[in-house]
């Protein structure tokens, strides 16, 4: 149940921005999170980063 919700989460979400993903007001893939960052793209509407980094 809870990743069906979290699907239809981040579904809303994506739905604000398809194309621009600094748009969103959450950041949950790899690739786009690190693109925002390194090119410093964020904006205000981004109000979230989910990211899971492997342990040592």
């Amino acid at each position: 149940m809870h990743d069906l919700l979290r699907d239809m989460g981040r579904q809303i979400v994506y739905v604000e921005s398809p194309t621009d993903p600094e748009k969103r007001s959450r950041l949950w893939r790899h690739e786009e999170v690190f693109d925002i960052l390194a090119k410093r793209k964020g904006t205000e509407a981004v109000k979230g980063l989910a990211l899971e980094f492997p342990r040592k």
